[in-house]
């Protein structure tokens, strides 16, 4: 704050409220104007002709008539209010079950708490009940709630003069903005739109983008073997990007059309999944002699067990995990299970799969009818022959 021009006092033994009502009220005794940023509601009795209240939170002003509208009060009986609504904020209790509708009008009708502690009862019902018995706090909170205008503050502010705004430390402030990481007002105050501060690991310098590769070398996979070299690739690659084509960007309701992988610059390959026509006459679905070792599917997959499980029955292969999308895996298990005619789609997967347990290729126990309707359910939108099934 001292950096951007701004004088800071802390005065022991003073509360911060009772140093900024002196020097407002020194400010207005030499008809200089006083902006006050805060929140605080008992604030709003320093509230003149030569003092405002703004809040910087909301944009809200508040002169004299704006206290008025806000709280139904003139800033004078501010604290009158405040004693009968309490102030949450510094912890000051107020009359039991009265609101601010009520404080106002008991005030606009008896004009001040002293007034309205002698006629108190004229107060009828639960309301004047819980004002008759609050009454004996009314001193102290009273105390709490008035701010001090007139604390002995000559000892740091010799001259009113000296808390005018000054010019800002350029210098001091770019270090402090590079140190913890403000980037927005180090862009505002060194001019720079895409400066990052040094001190801030969230933000990350912009990246050098590579240049593209003097070769390329793209591939359509339309043949097992060439999955299985792909696959391969992956499998022990470093970094593997990979990226989906589907029928929608919602998660819940796309349709997988196929998948990219690129394993190094300039080579990469798509597998469709989805497409039809004559490009694809050595398509998966069109070869009827293809076949699958086993199911290799990726780590998430791995955490449900279920899924193993339904995808070994229904296919007749060994599952093992291996670094590839669950996407990919859903699309070879389908495409393994229609191998040589053994099942013409899904659906006459599902058929071959009793109501009663089974045995999966990997000895482990298998899974009901149910289980493997619940399994395939949620992945019904990722390849469209899921949508046949009909459990």
């Amino acid at each position: 704050i001292r950096a951007m021009g701004w004088s800071v006092l802390s005065v022991p033994g003073v509360e911060a409220d009772d140093v900024i009502g002196t020097l407002a009220q020194w400010a207005q005794q030499q008809d200089i104007h006083t902006v006050i940023s805060t929140g605080d509601k008992d604030l709003a009795q320093l509230v003149t002709s030569h003092i405002t209240l703004v809040n910087t939170m909301s944009n809200e002003e508040l002169d004299p008539d704006g206290v008025l509208r806000k709280f139904g009060v003139t800033p004078s009986r501010i604290v009158d209010y405040l004693m009968l609504v309490g102030d949450t904020v510094d912890n000051v209790p107020g009359v039991q079950k009265v609101g601010p509708k009520t404080a106002a009008k008991w005030i606009d009708e008896f004009g001040s708490i002293e007034a309205l502690v002698e006629r108190a009862s004229e107060v009828k019902g639960v309301a004047g009940e819980n004002l008759r018995a609050a009454i004996g706090q009314f001193t102290l909170t009273r105390e709490l709630l008035t701010i001090k205008t007139d604390c002995e503050l000559h000892a740091e502010v010799p001259d009113i003069e000296i808390l005018a705004p000054k010019p800002q430390d350029k210098d001091t402030l770019t270090g402090l903005f590079e140190r913890y990481g403000f980037k927005s007002w180090l862009r505002e105050l060194t001019g720079e739109p895409t400066r990052v501060p040094t001190g801030d690991a969230r933000v990350a310098a912009e990246p050098v983008r590579p240049a593209a590769p003097d070769q390329t070398h793209y591939q359509m996979v339309t043949d097992w073997a060439t999955l299985d070299e792909w696959l391969a690739r992956v499998s022990v690659a470093q970094c593997v990007a990979l990226d989906t084509e589907t029928t929608a960007l919602e998660a819940m309701q796309a349709r997988l059309v196929g998948i990219s992988l690129s394993v190094e610059p300039g080579v990469a390959c798509y597998i469709p999944v989805a497409h039809r026509g004559a490009d694809l006459v050595d398509s998966a679905e069109k070869d009827s002699g293809l076949s699958i070792a086993e199911i290799r599917i990726d780590g998430g997959m791995s955490r449900n067990p279920t899924f193993v499980q339904a995808l070994a029955d229904a296919t007749g292969r060994p599952v093992r995990v291996s670094p590839i999308s669950e996407a990919t895996t859903l699309g070879a298990g389908f495409m393994a299970g229609t191998e040589s005619g053994q099942w013409h789609n899904l659906t006459a997967a599902a058929d071959a799969l009793s109501g009663a347990p089974v045995t999966t290729p990997l000895g482990e126990p298998g899974i009901s009818r149910q289980q493997w309707s619940q399994a395939v359910s949620r992945s019904r939108s990722w390849i469209p022959e899921l949508s046949s099934l009909d459990f």
